[in-house]
């Protein structure tokens, strides 16, 4: 008998650990794929968001001498925008605002307020050498990349 209760405890006792386990996973799911949307409705709106400002302005381009100034709106307005949201965040912290807005919203708009509101943080972070770096490199490294692309396509 006593083997059989000491059975039962260790069976009960996994049962109880899988089911807490599962219930964790479940949790955790749920969290991520709430992030996920997130991110994928800010991003859908942003996307949306650059195609009507490269849309509105793209006749434009032409009588700037062919000067992109779709992309150029569409990059500063991205920075003013995820300026004003991390300042914002900065009072206020919220993580949905931030999965939504900075990463979905701002990061389908333009990429280039990630790179600008990184830069910021170095320099806020007394890292200027980093900041400048980080300059160098990525503007080097990605027109190489858009050339080696291009050849590549050829």
């Amino acid at each position: 008998m006593a083997k059989l209760n000491i059975f039962a405890g260790r069976l009960l006792h996994k049962t109880l650990s899988q089911w807490t386990t599962c219930l964790i996973d479940y949790q955790l799911y749920r969290y991520m794929l709430k992030n996920i949307l997130l991110v994928f409705l800010g991003g859908g709106f942003g996307c949306t968001a650059r195609y009507l400002v490269s849309m509105l302005l793209s006749k434009c381009k032409d009588y700037l001498g062919g000067f992109p100034i779709h992309t150029m709106t569409a990059n500063f307005l991205g920075c003013l925008c995820i300026g004003l949201i991390i300042g914002y965040l900065s009072k206020n912290p919220n993580n949905t605002i931030q999965l939504l807005l900075v990463t979905g919203f701002c990061g389908g708009f333009t990429t280039f307020s990630t790179f600008s509101s990184e830069i910021l943080k170095l320099f806020q972070g007394g890292q200027p050498a980093m900041a400048l770096l980080y300059m160098g490199i990525s503007l080097v490294i990605c027109l190489a990349a858009t050339l080696v692309g291009t050849l590549i396509m050829k």
